[in-house]
């Protein structure tokens, strides 16, 4: 491959990815013995030769390049060490000079906004020989929770993960009183539960994205079996989601306090968009796989709600709609009957009802009111999600408050 430099300053280049290709390599990527990185791109060509430019590139914005957060135009002309290395190609031999990224002629340059989308690790990957290699050598309970990235890299947003994370730590502490016979809907969770359901964040891994948790570190011998035991429970529910009657019965296991803790992770599932896979890796046992598809978290999601009973239900407010946000999926409105706010999240099928409505309007609103058992008291408050929201004047009333 005459267009690969092996004795130049760039060092013996190998052809890494290919991204674009029309009589040979047109966009690609390479690297060379020392574990330098380039983009490689064709760029021009007369009746001799054919010209290339090789922008230099670190791990992260190869990554960035492959997977579209970084635009190819800007990688180009906005090199890491403030230049590109052009090679042009003649008859089977290479010649390679050093350029200023100012005077790359902006015609050899991609359009702006010209992006790749590959599917691009950061971590390294997930796998079931990993899970239960490792538990063996750390002698502790592991868990992995794979979610479906947004973007092309296995990133995942902020604020939906570290919300995911506190309720599966809710989630395990609740399932624990089922696992150890100590059901209680009011109050705190016992102390030794607290205890022995602790968890830590132990890494992350590419699948989609995936984090994996672990029983928190202990100054004994042998692991207590809660963690291990509390995660076979969950992984059961989850199994069931399949069947409604399966995850019925499964369901009549749990009391309030868990059906409310779990009802909390499989909302916020279904507000990021995001089905689950998980799996469970006890030191020394087969590791067991459980999923939930984001058909399965809505199936899931609507008969732990009737599995509630009293706990959940739904309300008609008519008021004044006082905030809406449709990128959070908030909305707070004050009813006219109680004087009160109700605010919330907006569930999946409400969402594009809340796109143009305007503050200081009155509307009619469907809102489920949930019971939330607090982590720490045990105290009930209520939560709300939207489900439907209308404009009264559509009916024939008026649309503002008097």
């Amino acid at each position: 491959m005459a267009f690969l430099p092996h004795d130049g300053p760039m060092g013996r280049l190998v052809l890494d990815e290919v991204f674009v290709r029309y009589d040979g390599p047109r966009l690609f990527s390479c690297s060379n013995e020392a574990g330098a990185h380039f983009v490689g791109v064709f760029v021009d060509e007369d009746a001799d030769s054919e010209t290339y430019i090789y922008a230099p590139a670190s791990e992260a914005r190869l990554a960035a390049v492959r997977s579209g957060q970084l635009d190819l135009r800007s990688a180009l002309a906005d090199p890491l060490d403030g230049g590109v290395f052009v090679v042009r190609s003649s008859g089977g031999a290479t010649e390679t000079s050093w350029r200023p990224a100012a005077d790359v002629p902006p015609e050899w340059l991609p359009d702006e906004n010209v992006r790749l989308n590959v599917p691009t690790t950061t971590h390294a990957p997930l796998t079931e020989q990993f899970m239960s290699q490792e538990a063996l050598s750390v002698q502790r309970t592991l868990a992995a929770f794979e979610l479906d990235a947004p973007w092309a890299t296995t990133e995942f947003p902020l604020r939906p993960a570290g919300e995911l994370m506190r309720l599966i730590q809710d989630s395990v502490e609740a399932f624990g009183q089922v696992v150890r016979g100590k059901k209680t809907d009011r109050g705190a969770i016992q102390h030794d539960i607290l205890e022995d359901a602790e968890l830590s964040l132990y890494g992350l891994k590419a699948a989609s994205f995936a984090v994996v948790i672990a029983s928190a570190p202990r100054p004994r011998l042998f692991e207590d079996p809660l963690v291990g035991s509390t995660f076979s429970l969950m992984f059961e529910v989850m199994d069931a989601a399949t069947s409604i009657e399966t995850l019925q019965a499964t369901l009549e296991q749990l009391h309030p306090r868990a059906l409310s803790k779990y009802r909390d992770l499989l909302e916020e599932l279904e507000d990021a968009g995001t089905g689950m896979t998980a799996l469970l890796a006890p030191p020394g046992q087969v590791v067991r796989r459980a999923s939930l598809s984001t058909v399965d978290v809505s199936r899931s999601l609507a008969l732990v709600r009737t599995s509630m009973g009293a706990e959940v239900t739904e309300i008609t407010v008519s008021g004044l709609l006082v905030g809406v946000n449709a990128r959070t999926n908030t909305f707070e409105i004050l009813d006219e009957n109680s004087d009160r706010t109700i605010r919330g999240k907006v569930v999946s099928g409400a969402r594009s009802q809340i796109i143009g409505l305007t503050i200081g309007s009155r509307y009619r609103a469907t809102v489920l009111q949930e019971a939330e058992i607090q982590p720490v008291t045990g105290d009930i408050r209520y939560k709300h999600r939207l489900v439907d929201i209308t404009d009264p004047a559509a009916d024939g009333g008026t649309s503002d408050l008097a």
